[in-house]
């Protein structure tokens, strides 16, 4: 996820409206770029990928420039999505890798959720309107809302990094191919032609239906937060009320 303006060096502790600037809301102490609940646990995130690269059918002879074009055809054909997920992230500072983990579901063209088992009932919405980030598991009375055009999402709407030419807004390299959980994938490094609020896009895309398995967000500030997606189903029927939130 990516609110390049809340970062806890431009944070005040006071309380502001809901309409003021995110750069104004205070956040949790462990995130990295954007809040970030957290289970707390210590260790290391999950490594399912294999330690060597593993070949697909068909795909060693594949440039970065034809994987993305596949991609762009592949997510242009998804109008909503819902998968599981598990994210992880180093947190050097605190010499522990903090993990969560629940649903995602996007509705094309702004509707994102995220809606947390771990820590269970915090939750992320954007709902086409405003951009929301409540986190009852660091401080039930706080809610942060803002525009939804100031809340973009970023690297987590995979759809709008591939959607149209992506070779236009990124350079691109192929490391290969990687199994993720029994599915061969390739593997892609994507850096920003542009400010976009983040460093790096690194992602694991299905060698059949070119949609990521897992991908890797490198923030501003040089944390890495992972997500790795599993149950994912794409063009799945959406209502409104997933994308809905009303503060507590």
């Amino acid at each position: 996820l990516r609110a390049d303006s809340l970062r806890p060096d431009s944070l005040s502790a006071n309380t502001s409206p809901p309409e003021a600037a995110a750069s104004s809301v205070p956040v949790p102490p462990e995130a990295g770029g954007i809040p970030t609940p957290s289970t707390g646990a210590r260790g290391n995130g999950p490594t399912d990928v294999a330690a060597r690269p593993v070949a697909g059918p068909g795909t060693s002879q594949l440039t970065a420039a034809q994987v993305l074009a596949h991609a762009a055809t592949a997510y242009a054909d998804v109008q909503s999505m819902q998968a599981d997920f598990a994210m992880t992230m180093p947190n050097p500072l605190l010499r522990r890798t903090t993990n969560s983990r629940g649903t995602l579901y996007q509705r094309r063209p702004d509707r994102l959720a995220l809606r947390f088992s771990e820590p269970d009932g915090d939750r992320i919405v954007s709902d086409g309107e405003y951009f929301w980030i409540y986190y009852p598991s660091v401080d039930a009375k706080q809610v942060i809302r803002m525009p939804a055009s100031q809340g973009a999402t970023g690297g987590v709407d995979l759809q709008a990094q591939f959607i149209g030419d992506p070779t236009e807004r990124f350079a691109a390299t192929l490391h290969g191919t990687e199994d993720v959980r029994g599915r061969s994938t390739h593997v892609l490094t994507l850096v920003p032609r542009g400010s976009v609020g983040y460093k790096s896009l690194k992602v694991w895309l299905d060698t059949r239906d070119y949609l990521a398995r897992r991908f890797e967000i490198t923030e501003d500030n040089g944390s890495v937060r992972r997500f790795d997606l599993s149950g994912l189903q794409p063009n799945v029927r959406l209502g409104d009320d997933v994308f809905h939130f009303t503060p507590p």
